[in-house]
């Protein structure tokens, strides 16, 4: 009786050693997987850390772009303005001119009215 009540015990310690052993083969196991996951999350979390630099980047530059496009609008407005402008003097001066060579053409008729009537005399 004391030998299978023995052999009975050495059973159950024999399985509680082997249970032992599969539980920490599965905890070691569960432990490699939780710190692969946790190295991939930080190489994840590495990349975002990347692009959120990326597209501070991005948006700077989109920015500066924005700004030198609305300079280079407000320049070719006060250009078109500018040309404008000179293209109305250029049409006065024009007019003016214009009148200039009448009134010349008329003085110089008159003078050579004048020059023909003090050599008719």
């Amino acid at each position: 009786k004391q030998q299978s009540q023995r052999e009975y015990a050495d059973e159950v310690a024999q399985q509680e050693t082997e249970a032992k052993e599969k539980l920490q083969k599965q905890v070691s196991a569960e432990r490699a997987h939780c710190q692969a996951v946790s190295d991939q999350l930080e190489q994840e979390g590495n990349k975002v850390e990347g692009l959120k630099h990326e597209l501070a980047e991005l948006k700077r530059t989109f920015h500066g772009a924005q700004s030198s496009m609305r300079d280079a609008q407000r320049k070719s407005s006060a250009a078109n303005e500018d040309i404008e402008a000179k293209e109305r003097q250029v049409k006065e001066l024009k007019g003016k001119i214009s009148e200039l060579q009448s009134k010349n053409s008329e003085i110089v008729f008159k003078q050579r009215q004048q020059e023909a009537d003090l050599r008719a005399r």
